[in-house]
């Protein structure tokens, strides 16, 4: 079941200890004057992936995308990531679980993700219900830390 907290009163040493994603639809920068982020490394996501991608002909791009993903978070040398500009991930055709994805991620190095959608009760959704990218995800279905 996901932890809720308002953007004043993240306990990130207790995210960090039980090794979980923090998804945050309060933007970064807002974040950034409550919190001291010195040693977190940011990855503009959309810029990253979207060069790998680009290499790739759009019918085999669904098979190197999380390919592209591991690569880009192995080859950083932090263990703290701020992650931002995910949209590329919602791409219907690329068939991701973006929060699954950064479940995995944060069994390794503690993760805040700027999540561009919102919460709605118990629930967190991007997009819009009529858009193909629209997702939602049962915020007591995952073990993540949300801020909003």
């Amino acid at each position: 079941m996901a932890e809720i907290y308002s953007k004043y009163n993240v306990d990130f040493e207790r995210i960090r200890m039980k090794n979980i994603p923090v998804i945050s639809c309060v933007p970064v920068v807002e974040l950034c004057k409550i919190y001291n982020f010195e040693e977190v490394t940011t990855v503009d996501l959309g810029l990253e992936l979207s060069s790998t991608l680009k290499e790739i002909s759009i019918d085999k791009r669904y098979d190197s995308v999380q390919k592209g993903l591991d690569n880009i978070f192995r080859n950083l040398n932090s263990n703290s990531l701020m992650v931002v500009n995910i949209d590329i991930l919602f791409n219907p055709s690329y068939k991701l679980n973006v929060l699954k994805y950064f479940i995995n991620l944060a069994r390794t190095k503690m993760v805040l993700v700027h999540w561009p959608g919102e919460i709605k009760g118990n629930v967190l959704q991007y997009s819009q219900i009529n858009y193909a990218d629209y997702v939602r995800y049962d915020l007591q279905d995952y073990g993540i830390a949300c801020i909003k």
